[in-house]
């Protein structure tokens, strides 16, 4: 598929609407190997219109997370929602997915709004687990007829 200007800007739109990169390759038509060869061409050439686009898509990712991060704060101070100016679709509060949101703030980008889990493990009543070398098991060769 090539670099074109329509393939760009539905890519753009969708990121800029919340989507994850695969549905927004799918959006537009090509395949998520085809943006990820983009990407190398980008990282290849700094200066060149790929590197450019692939910052208009972090751009566009980062503009979705800030728009996510808003609702979800409205949500749980109480508060209008603030809309920027000439906004013709307003956001209705009491019409949004709480855990579809939540799913989409954990899951999407730099996975900074994702819950954060430690797993310890502990030997028996929680002592140490105990290790020791390592036992090698040499097992006769099977006889081949």
């Amino acid at each position: 598929m090539k670099f074109t200007p329509e393939v760009k800007s539905t890519i753009l739109l969708w990121l800029r609407n919340g989507c994850f990169r695969f549905q927004a390759c799918a959006a537009a038509g090509i395949s998520r190997r085809t943006l990820n060869a983009w990407e190398t061409t980008a990282r290849e050439d700094p200066n060149g219109e790929h590197a450019e686009f692939v910052e208009q898509m972090q751009i566009a990712e980062d503009s979705a997370r800030a728009k996510l991060a808003a609702i979800n704060n409205a949500l749980a101070t109480g508060t209008m929602l603030q809309q920027p100016d000439g906004a013709k679709n307003p956001i209705v509060l009491e019409q949004v997915n709480i855990k579809a949101l939540h799913f989409q703030m954990e899951r999407g980008g730099d996975r900074s709004w994702g819950e954060i889990q430690k797993l310890e493990h502990t030997g028996k009543d929680g002592a140490p687990l105990e290790t020791g070398p390592a036992k090698v098991i040499i097992l006769p060769a099977k006889e081949t007829d």
